[in-house]
């Protein structure tokens, strides 16, 4: 069943008697004549709550012709179509007569019964569409619904503050009495002070609200929040959509060198982060170039240099032991021949030509008559001795091999030494050995008998 064909009868006649009651003295007093009683500023004729017949001249009959008027719940434009004389917005937005009530149920489903702005003391009630206009933004009562809901000011704005003269305030609001228009109303007021509370997860003041100090962009940190310090930390701490932005200040224990090449770099945030952005000429720890420069920022030059034994600045900067094919070395601030390349040899103890002398070594490095320098000592077959060495006689391994001799080198010729027993070299030619067989007799002394008793080959 329609709500509106619930509402009990008994209304209609309290209208009626209430109507009755008024006298000419009522009119515009703002008192129970219905025209009145509705709010001057917010109520006017053609808006939320339209008023019905004036009762200016007496209250009106309306029992002669009832077909006149329309029921609770039918469609109006004027307070003068309805029965009660008041056409309010329905739930829907439609524009419906409303009927008199003593509570919500006698309005049914989707309506409660609300006072009459400014028709006390004989307050009138009316039913009126349900409505939940607590703190929504408002610039007049008429924004407020139909009822007796009133705009005022909470925190920095107007919005609706629902009246708690005959229900219960929503939950988290308070009744409090509040002077308006010299009346004292009761009306539903937030328990923080504030319709848009400071949503703060951080509790820095700043968030989401419009009673918060200013917007938060990360409300997890209390630290960062619209008009806040900005750090040196990779972060937008000011809200600003820009991360470490402006003349930040180094903290106290972020120091840079100050001597040498870093004379006057100063703390500069990167990358989120403080760091002495020193010239390309700084090396940390001990210095590695010999410039006359104080690069390790110690407050003295080339003071890690070894003059006395780097061979690359021996003695001075830039001074460099270098030799061919030879390592340089330093020693008490004097360069020297090291050690040779491979395959080089420093055979004439020459350090102005480094080391001259190319060379092999055999795997065996000592020296063999071969015709090389197995040793790489700059001679070749040294210790060997082709002018007299039967083994080696006039180059390496000629041996001297002569018959029935023993043969020696002289020259680098092959000769015969000495003849075995019973062998004469009368001939004189080594080539073919002792060739003369003979036995000396008589003590070589010749005689005439024959015989060579000398044997000298005649």
């Amino acid at each position: 069943m329609s709500p509106f064909r619930t509402v009990l009868i008994w209304p209609a006649l309290l209208a009626l008697a209430a109507l009755v009651a008024c006298d000419d003295d009522a009119a515009g007093t703002g008192g129970n004549n219905p025209g009145d009683a509705l709010p001057t500023q917010d109520m006017r004729p053609g808006e939320d709550l339209d008023r019905g017949p004036r009762l200016d001249n007496g209250p009106v009959d309306m029992a002669p012709d009832a077909a006149q008027f329309g029921e609770y719940g039918d469609p109006c434009e004027r307070g003068s179509d309805c029965r009660s004389g008041y056409c309010i917005p329905g739930p829907d937005g439609a524009r419906v007569c409303s009927a008199l009530c003593r509570d919500d149920e006698d309005c049914g489903e989707g309506f409660e019964c609300s006072p009459v702005i400014n028709t006390a003391p004989d307050t009138v009630f009316i039913c009126i569409a349900q409505r939940n206009t607590q703190c929504q933004p408002c610039d007049h009562d008429g924004d407020c619904g139909a009822g007796i809901d009133r705009c005022i000011a909470i925190g920095a704005a107007n919005y609706c503050a629902r009246s708690c003269a005959t229900a219960e305030c929503p939950e988290g609001n308070a009744c409090e009495e509040r002077e308006i228009d010299g009346q004292t109303v009761p009306l539903c007021v937030p328990e923080g002070g504030s319709c848009r509370p400071c949503m703060d997860n951080d509790g820095d003041g700043y968030g989401q609200g419009e009673e918060c100090l200013g917007i938060d962009c990360d409300d997890s940190d209390p630290e960062i929040f619209e008009g806040a310090a900005e750090r040196c930390d990779g972060r937008d701490n000011d809200c600003d959509s820009e991360t470490d932005e402006g003349e930040l200040v180094a903290p106290d224990e972020v120091l840079c060198l100050a001597q040498g090449v870093c004379a006057g770099v100063v703390p500069a945030c990167q990358a989120g982060g403080w760091t002495c952005p020193y010239p390309d000429t700084y090396e940390a720890g001990a210095e590695t170039r010999c410039d006359g420069l104080d690069n390790d920022c110690d407050g003295a030059a080339d003071d890690d240099i070894d003059f006395q034994g780097d061979a690359r600045n021996c003695g001075a900067c830039g001074t460099v032991c270098a030799y061919e094919n030879a390592m340089g070395v330093c020693a008490e601030a004097v360069c020297a021949l090291g050690a040779c390349a491979r395959g080089w040899y420093d055979v004439d103890q020459d350090p102005a030509n480094g080391c001259e002398y190319p060379c092999v070594p055999t795997a065996d490095p000592a020296e063999i008559c071969d015709g090389r320098d197995n040793d790489c000592n700059g001679a070749v077959d040294e210790g060997f001795d082709l002018n007299a060495d039967p083994s080696h006689c006039g180059q390496c391994n000629r041996v001297c091999q002569i018959d029935r001799a023993t043969p020696a080198c002289d020259g680098g010729q092959c000769v015969i030494e000495a003849c075995e027993a019973g062998w004469w070299n009368n001939d004189r030619d080594p080539a073919n050995g002792c060739e003369y067989n003979c036995l000396v007799t008589f003590d070589g002394e010749e005689r005439c008998d024959t015989l060579d008793n000398d044997c000298d080959g005649r």
